[in-house]
């Protein structure tokens, strides 16, 4: 009886704060590592779990993995019609509120580890999501190839360019750039792009300035965090990068605030949601 109510309150209060409080004090009662199976959160959306997994155990444990930034860019993006680059889709979960919140606009992902991917796929076949086009690349500045390392086996998603403690499995993988992929498919703007790429993000946006430049609306959803130091760059410059690309950042905050306007990182380690256009916003960007 304690398990399920702490299972439903994880995974169904909006509120986020302390919930790794019970995460780190009461995961006895909480649902095995062992589980492997289907599950639809409370938001409609299904996905196979292998509970060992991190990003998965987070999902099945609180509904969605990273709520807050899900929130606020939900109402963001929410009907839209344009094209979305979700570029380390990983299993699929920004690709998969895309196609749900968004379900006439045209969702291309980029993954190119194939176990991940594989879930991914098997994801989008549980929820009929048509409009999510995968691509087995990874984007960077330049097309040819690039060595990453798995640096954390029990989380799909610690796959990163840098392999600073040596011990990583290495996996060659294709890249392209955004601009070349965009020239290729007739994409002329987008309307979103949302990059989690463990380090690499600072290169894949150099390779995507083209499309940007002509995207007069745009919610860009960047991490930024220490990986950027193993790639040779802080987590400032990434950010500086982003401004001068013309947009506006924003962090987000529980619920039920909106996001916060920030003109510097000051110590800030996360999401950060960007807006070029950003008046357009109205009350989403307070």
């Amino acid at each position: 009886m304690i398990g399920k109510f702490l299972l439903w309150y994880l995974r169904n209060s909006p509120v986020e704060k302390k919930k790794y409080l019970i995460e780190r004090h009461l995961k006895g009662f909480l649902p095995s590592k062992e589980i492997k199976e289907n599950y639809t959160n409370p938001h409609g959306i299904t996905f196979w779990i292998d509970n060992s997994d991190f990003v998965m155990n987070k999902i099945y444990t609180r509904g969605v993995y990273e709520r807050n930034t899900i929130r606020h860019l939900m109402r963001l993006i929410k009907d839209s019609k344009g094209v979305m680059i979700d570029c380390g889709a990983n299993i699929g979960l920004y690709s998969l509120y895309f196609s749900r919140y968004a379900p006439a606009a045209t969702i291309h992902a980029f993954e190119p580890i194939k176990r991940t991917l594989d879930i991914f796929k098997k994801n989008i076949e549980l929820n009929h999501a048509a409009n999510i086009i995968v691509n087995q690349l990874g984007l960077s500045n330049r097309t040819g190839e690039l060595d990453l390392f798995i640096v954390e086996e029990e989380n799909y998603g610690r796959t990163s360019e840098n392999n600073s403690g040596g011990e990583g499995k290495k996996l060659t993988v294709p890249i392209d750039t955004l601009d070349n992929y965009c020239r290729k498919n007739n994409i002329q703007e987008v309307s979103c792009i949302k990059v989690d790429i463990e380090g690499g993000e600072l290169n894949f946006l150099k390779g995507a300035e083209g499309v940007i430049s002509r995207s007069r609306k745009v919610v860009l959803v960047v991490e930024i965090n220490e990986c950027s130091y193993g790639s040779g760059y802080s987590p400032e410059d990434l950010f500086d990068f982003i401004v001068k690309l013309g947009f506006s950042p924003f962090i987000e905050r529980d619920y039920p605030f909106p996001m916060k306007k920030i003109n510097a990182l000051n110590g800030y380690r996360g999401n950060v949601i960007f807006l070029k256009g950003d008046r357009e916003y109205g009350k989403f960007s307070s």
